[in-house]
């Protein structure tokens, strides 16, 4: 659908679920699009070109009959960040058929013990089928060496249900070339 300046209209739209499709909650998107527009200045001997683009997503989401549940398993866990803040990024995919919102806590422990700090996360919706290294920001930084993470991650389906306790540790290491880059710009 076009639209000149100041029109509207109403679209309407079907969705039709396979019959294969698994039981759960589904999302997808419909976009609107405005044409792109450019703005060019010129100043001296340079030439500045700005493409811009504006998009809106609406999200629809569809609910597949049958039992729902979140579920979760936890990866691997890295170190990065930066402009001076730390962070341990947690491997999160969702294993689960519904929307969930995780909230949890990590622990990391210098190998060997000692330095332990935890550290709160709450997750926005969380996607069935998708999964993310999710930031969490250290409280002090952490310098070279092994480290051990402890993570909880708790979640109940946004439709209702059992929740869902995940726990896992892992192990990961920081070198000196991960700590340059996160304080490069800020000290810790």
């Amino acid at each position: 659908v076009r639209l000149a300046p100041g029109q509207s209209a109403t679209v309407p739209f079907t969705v039709r679920v396979p019959a294969s499709a698994p039981a759960g909650q589904w999302v997808a998107g419909i976009a609107a699009e405005s044409p792109q527009t450019t703005a060019q200045a010129a100043e001296g001997k340079g030439r500045v070109q700005i493409r811009v683009r504006s998009l809106t997503i609406v999200a629809v989401q569809v609910d597949v009959p049958g039992p729902a549940a979140a579920g979760f398993s936890i990866g691997g866990i890295r170190a990065g960040g930066s402009h001076g803040y730390q962070q341990v990024l947690v491997h999160v995919n969702g294993t689960g058929n519904a929307l969930a919102k995780p909230r949890g806590t990590v622990t990391v422990t210098r190998a060997g013990g000692g330095g332990a700090q935890t550290l709160r996360y709450t997750m926005d919706t969380f996607l069935p089928r998708t999964a993310i290294d999710y930031p969490v920001t250290l409280k002090r930084a952490l310098g070279p060496g092994r480290y051990t993470a402890d993570v909880v991650l708790r979640a109940r389906p946004l439709s209702g249900g059992p929740p869902v306790v995940v726990r896992a540790q892992r192990a990961f290491s920081i070198d000196s070339t991960q700590v340059k880059r996160v304080f490069s710009t800020a000290p810790p």
